[in-house]
């Protein structure tokens, strides 16, 4: 799990240095291709929002946006965790009460058929090695 949180602050500090090289690359009309993208620049680094009323450093910028994504990762991974472990109990408990139910479910209903049709095999012939009794 520290992996994967270690994985989305990665991602975040990316994320931010992205954005960082954009600004740069297209510094004359930087404030022009901002607008159009703005939300799109709130959406994967919060901490622009605040940079738009105050000024903001790069190196800040890169550790607020890597704190944030850790925090998202830790809080998704957290979920993911809970979610993946009642999924599999839930699972692993159904299953181990269908394999408590099934015998008994098919030995029942072979002894119905047995009985609808008529024909009546009684265990313990089978069990002690006699040949099945039937009984019209």
């Amino acid at each position: 799990m520290k992996f994967r949180i270690a994985m989305w602050a990665s991602a975040g500090f990316l994320v931010a240095g992205f954005w960082a090289l954009f600004a740069v690359a297209t510094f004359p009309s930087t404030s022009q291709r901002m607008r159009d993208i703005l939300t799109l620049i709130s959406l994967t680094c919060p901490i622009s929002i605040a940079g738009i009323h105050y000024p903001i450093g790069l190196y800040e910028v890169l550790a607020a946006n890597t704190i944030t994504y850790a925090l998202v990762g830790l809080i998704v991974e957290t979920l993911r965790h809970r979610l993946h472990h009642a999924r599999r109990f839930r699972i692993t408990h159904y299953q181990s009460s269908l394999t408590s139910i099934l015998p008994r479910r098919a030995f029942v209903k072979e002894r119905l058929d047995l009985l609808l049709k008529g024909v009546f095999v009684h265990h313990t012939c089978v069990r002690l090695g006699n040949p099945a009794v039937a009984v019209n």
